[in-house]
């Protein structure tokens, strides 16, 4: 039996905490060789950089959570050496320090369907999931290897720290002893600020997520730098927006960026059915109909049904999510909100008033419907759609049908849109109704009668996607037969892109390029693959109201995509704090107010070491934009302004 060594406590104390920034730089070891694809060619000055960038991040996650068993164990009295008080200490040590590894290593799993690191907002989105224990065992069982890691690591990290342990001292002068201890308390403290704020300039600001950036030769290592620990505890209660002020009149502000789209009041308003199905990552690399980049080798296609459908709709090849996450999706899509800095439905202005697309659409004599086949409640769609002004919701409860239950998620998506397609011929016309998809998620199962009909392709997405297409294939053979196919706008768009193939979609727009296709089957949207409009979810709400001639002022962020000239020709996405712009083919990656990168869609996504200065008059354009994207955003969301029009 190895024995245990006695030294005084402030050696014990040291030796510990090195122990645990060994154990963090094994975490970030650990995340670079599971995903080191996903972080460019790093040359030897881009690892000194992430290691000394990752180390302040590390001391400050550390610091958080050690600085109270570190003050337990300075207290400058004689009972902290008392064997009963130092095994409370030291289980305290053992449990913060586990979570922090635990944090570290789950995030080497969840990396790759966010691309960030995990904030807090993670508990915010999967608090009203009914079946997070089920979620929970699954990431367990699949991704059991990381568990391995993590108990491994847990094992040798509390045989490790148990090595060294604080005797009783021999105190001659007990008063002697209590001002030494003293003395060294302000030591102790001054350490831990230093490493919670990360500096003690005067005026500088503590240590915050986007102090990653400066670490990092591109936008793709911020994640790598970063430790999930420091990511979650510093977002801990942040889910309120910050105004910002980059323009002084609200004249100038408005020339770059005005929500408030005004139509032609004489239109003659068109009736059409509107049914927006909404694909569960669905990225667009999937999908052959709109998977051509310059210089890209040809693509496998997981989608034949849809490559067909696309050939007979309005397409475009460089579309967008908003964002990263389900959550993020509905509101983009049905009000024209983004989710900057954090998910708008997990904000402290979620419940503000808004007049999203189905308000306005009910103000037409519209039915309205959600259908998603999830747990009713599942990423609180169920709240948000009441809030979007949806008349009906139609989740789990309603499905009411655990035979076509795929386990995990809700029913398998060729039954759900059968039943989807039976329940429109139910409602009067004209409607607005939404579909979600689910079957295309982890933990990437298909129906067992399937088991080798779908390409198993690269990725276990693969098969899902090929499923789905199929699902799809089925309900639109369905749909042809009823009497509100003629009449209906459809439109098919992704709520977010998923794990990656393609070198070409592990760029910072590949990770948010998906599908968008508007399809009228009376022939009334012409054919066409737009290839210079860049497209976003918020952008779907103005399309369809031109499409359909609606005639009244409304709010939204996005834009017509129709005929879009190209001084308008702009869209955003986010991921939390970091900001992608698009105009024409430019884009810009912006954090706060730091740019961070530049890229030209023209010469493909696959340039992750793209780098070039664009044109001033471009670049101004860009910046200037999004900034007014932000104003408008932030500022109007703030003193809940997202609802009506002023003149």
């Amino acid at each position: 039996m190895i024995s245990k060594r006695k030294a005084n406590i402030n050696l014990v104390i040291i030796y510990r905490l090195l122990i645990v920034f060994v154990a963090y730089a094994i975490c970030r070891a650990l995340f670079l060789a599971f995903h080191y694809q996903a972080f460019e060619p790093l040359n030897a000055t881009a690892f000194v950089n992430i290691f000394i960038g990752g180390f302040r991040f590390d001391a400050a996650g550390i610091m958080y959570l050690n600085a109270l068993v570190i003050l337990a164990s300075v207290v400058p009295f004689q009972f902290r050496h008392n064997p009963s008080y130092q095994k409370i200490v030291f289980i305290l040590f053992v449990a913060f320090n586990l979570i922090g590894f635990a944090l570290n290593i789950a995030d080497i799993g969840y990396y790759p369907f966010t691309k960030t690191r995990t904030t807090a907002s993670v508990f915010a989105q999967f608090s009203e999931e009914a079946n997070k224990l089920k979620l929970f065992s699954q990431f367990l069982i699949d991704y059991w290897h990381l568990l391995v890691i993590f108990i491994t690591m847990a094992i040798l990290f509390v045989f490790a720290a148990s090595r060294l342990t604080t005797g009783l001292p021999h105190i001659r002068h007990k008063g002697r002893y209590i001002l030494a201890s003293s003395l060294l308390i302000p030591i102790y403290i001054f350490v831990v600020i230093l490493g919670i704020r990360g500096n003690l300039r005067s005026g500088a600001k503590p240590l915050y997520l986007n102090d990653a950036a400066a670490y990092a030769e591109s936008p793709s290592q911020v994640p790598l730098i970063l430790s999930t620990p420091f990511s979650v505890i510093r977002t801990l209660g942040k889910m309120s927006f910050e105004k910002k002020n980059y323009f002084n009149s609200e004249k100038e502000l408005e020339q770059w960026m005005n929500p408030i789209h005004v139509p032609d009041s004489t239109a003659t308003f068109d009736a059409k059915n509107v049914v927006i199905i909404i694909l569960e990552g669905f990225g667009r690399e999937y999908i052959g109909a709109v998977n051509t980049l310059p210089n890209a080798e040809p693509f496998v296609s997981y989608t034949p049904f849809l490559d067909s459908l696309f050939q007979q709709g309005r397409v475009y090849q460089h579309a967008f999510a908003n964002g990263r996450v389900s959550i993020e999706a509905p509101p983009a899509i049905f009000a024209s909100i983004p989710s900057l800095s954090m998910p708008y439905t997990l904000s402290q202005n979620a419940n503000n008033e808004l007049k999203s697309l189905i308000h306005c659409l009910d103000e037409k004599g519209y039915h309205s419907a959600f259908f998603h086949s999830a747990d009713n409640g599942t990423m609180r769609f169920d709240a948000f759609m009441k809030m979007a002004g949806f008349d009906q919701y139609f989740g789990r409860t309603e499905y009411n049908n655990e035979k076509d239950f795929d386990g995990m998620w809700g029913m398998w998506d060729e039954e759900y849109l059968q039943y989807y397609a039976h329940e429109m011929t139910k409602m009067p016309q004209p409607f607005v109704t939404s579909v979600f998809t689910v079957t295309s998620h982890h933990p990437f199962s298909i129906p067992e009668r399937y088991h080798n009909k779908f390409p198993q392709g690269h990725l276990p997405m693969h098969k899902c996607i090929g499923y789905t297409d199929h699902a799809l294939r089925r309900f639109f053979e369905k749909a042809k037969q009823m009497p509100w196919y003629h009449n209906t706008l459809f439109v098919l768009v992704a709520d977010h892109a998923s794990i990656p193939w393609y070198d070409e979609y592990k760029t910072l727009p590949g990770e948010f390029a998906i599908p968008l296709c508007f399809f009228a089957p009376d022939g009334s949207i012409a054919a066409t693959k737009d290839t210079t409009t860049v497209a976003s979810q918020i952008d779907i709400m103005p399309t369809i109201m031109d499409l359909l001639n609606y005639n009244k002022p409304y709010f939204a962020f996005g834009k017509s995509l129709i005929n879009t000239p190209p001084n308008k020709n702009f869209t955003i996405s986010a991921n939390k704090d970091r900001m992608q712009i698009f105009h024409n083919h430019l884009m810009m990656v912006r954090e706060h107010e730091t740019i961070l990168q530049w890229m030209d869609l023209e010469k493909g996504y696959v340039a992750p070491n793209q780098k070039f200065t664009p044109e001033i008059e471009s670049m101004d354009s860009l910046i200037q934009y999004g900034k007014a994207f932000e104003q408008q955003y932030y500022n109007r969301i703030i003193e809940n302004r997202i609802y009506m029009c002023t003149y």
